[in-house]
């Protein structure tokens, strides 16, 4: 692992022969394959690139903190903090993390995107190079430009492609001294001109990087990254012209062809819940998983203020077309200030079954109840069950209880859903099990933070602690919801219960 010097300098993990991860050139914060750095608040981080000398190195903040960064003989790189109370070794980060973090799966101009399936897509103006290698899912070929580029006559314009990780920078050129202004006149008055973004982001934007050869290995982020703003012609006036008399002669066509599409729709929308059903095989689900872990570190340390959502269920996991979560209806989300941890509420709003022991029972919540909250999703989506309602008739136990029992006899695999099958990941299947189990621990000291879940979700090498006790796994009737104080208010069934006093 080191950095390679050529272009604009970027760091890489590689063989004797070949890269295996491009961590991305540095662009004043972050290197850009390695957005999660702007959230490590006990790091700081310097690069310095001049006529004398290249290096990166970084300190920690914090003195009690002991940390190494380490390459292993398997091909993955990691930095390591030290754990006092269970004195070991915890991976704090990695790479590669995922397929995108492959050189250039997807091949020139082509951007891969984890959360996606197939992971590949072209830039906008592009098409496969290869459409027959794309259907089977090879799609290293990349992709190729649909109409020429018309730098002499003026008709180029840029696409913004934002949250990514900039191209390979091994060949392109940097000029600091530019805006980012005259690095877009720079790269319109080239003709070898494919691509510009600014070189440092510190700030405001400065610096200039141009590229004049073929963009690879672009991928896209859920959050941070950069945005490099790709070339793309904008065609001649005749080409305009042609396209509107086409639209006016065939908008009767247009209407027909619609008007049989819609009706053909209407025939299959009663067999769309055995579709969806069916859609949701394991890879499927840990995408959702993965994708809800992600939305709730950016609550709890990315955003620009710390948020609790406070009634994280599965009814507020809104999934589209493509099966993405997303978190909504904030209307309970708490702002923590910047030195709040936890807060003391004397009205509990929420649903029954996701809120922790420690908000329920004593009205204190912080980024540990969401992490609770999030333990009980995670369980309820591999095994297909509601955690309130749904009870084992062996032990009269909620899911919780259930899980847990499972995971003490070892037999944690009888958890899954069966409509997933027997073919999936079981290592995959027991590691989102265990992070689960850690996040519904009755103490919310015991709970990760959600950083710490998403990399123990994304890690096959991480070590992840054993889980203890959860909350809330008494058997039917031993749990006593009139003990609770008259102010507090719970969801009983699948809608929310808020307090009646305006807020």
């Amino acid at each position: 692992m080191g950095i390679h010097a050529n272009g604009d300098p970027q760091v890489i993990l590689q063989t004797t022969k070949s890269w295996l991860w491009r961590g991305g050139n540095w662009d004043g914060v972050r290197f850009t394959g390695i957005p999660e750095m702007k959230t490590y608040s006990a790091f700081n981080f310097t690069f310095v690139d001049n006529e004398e000398e290249m290096y990166y190195m970084y300190h920690i903040l914090d003195d009690s903190i002991i940390s190494r960064l380490v390459v292993n003989y398997d091909g993955t790189t990691q930095r390591l903090v030290w754990l006092n109370e269970s004195s070991m070794w915890n991976v704090f980060w990695f790479a590669p993390k995922d397929p995108c973090d492959k050189v250039s799966p997807c091949g020139p101009f082509g951007v891969c995107n984890p959360n996606d399936s197939p992971m590949c897509e072209c830039l906008q103006g592009f098409d496969p190079e290869s459409p027959t290698n794309w259907a089977m899912r090879d799609q290293s070929d990349g992709c190729v430009r649909l109409t020429p580029l018309d730098c002499r006559n003026g008709t180029d314009g840029f696409i913004t492609v934002s949250m990514t990780k900039l191209p390979d920078t091994s060949d392109a050129t940097v000029n600091m001294s530019m805006t980012l202004d005259e690095c877009r006149t720079l790269c319109l008055s080239n003709c070898s001109c494919t691509d510009y973004a600014s070189a440092d982001i510190a700030g405001n934007e400065t610096g200039c990087i141009i590229w004049t050869t073929e963009l690879t290995d672009l991928r896209l982020y859920t959050y941070g990254g950069q945005s490099p703003n790709q070339g793309e012609s904008q065609g001649h006036k005749q080409g305009v012209v042609a396209v509107v008399v086409s639209v006016l002669l065939g908008t009767l066509l247009i209407i027909v062809i619609g008007f049989c599409i819609l009706m053909k729709k209407k025939k299959k929308k009663k067999r769309r819940d055995k579709v969806k059903g069916a859609s949701l095989d394991w890879s499927t689900r840990y995408s959702i998983i993965m994708g809800i872990a992600r939305g709730l570190l950016y609550l709890h340390e990315d955003s620009r203020f710390r948020i609790i959502h406070r009634d994280l269920k599965a009814s507020n996991i809104l999934l589209d077309k493509k099966m993405t979560p997303k978190i909504s209806d904030f209307g309970m989300a708490r702002i923590f200030g910047g030195d709040e941890t936890e807060v003391n509420t004397r009205k509990v709003v929420g649903t029954y079954g996701y809120m922790a022991p420690e908000y329920a029972m004593d009205g204190i919540f912080s980024v540990k109840s969401d992490v609770f909250s999030f333990g009980v999703l995670v369980l309820e989506i591999i095994s297909g069950q509601k955690n309130r309602g749904v009870y084992y008739s062996e032990s009269h136990l909620n899911l919780l209880g259930h899980a847990w029992s499972l995971w003490k006899e070892e037999n944690c695999m009888e958890l899954v859903d069966e409509s997933i099958g027997q073919e999936f990941p079981m290592a995959e299947v027991f590691r989102c099990i265990k992070v689960g189990l850690l996040c519904v621990q009755e103490r919310p000291e015991d709970r990760p933070t959600m950083s710490s879940v998403v990399l123990m979700l994304g890690s096959e090498n991480a070590l992840l602690p054993n889980p203890k006790r959860p909350g809330f796994i008494a058997a039917r009737g031993s749990f006593d919801l009139d003990s609770l104080t008259n102010q507090e208010s719970f969801t009983m069934n699948a809608m929310t219960i808020t307090v009646v006093d305006g807020r």
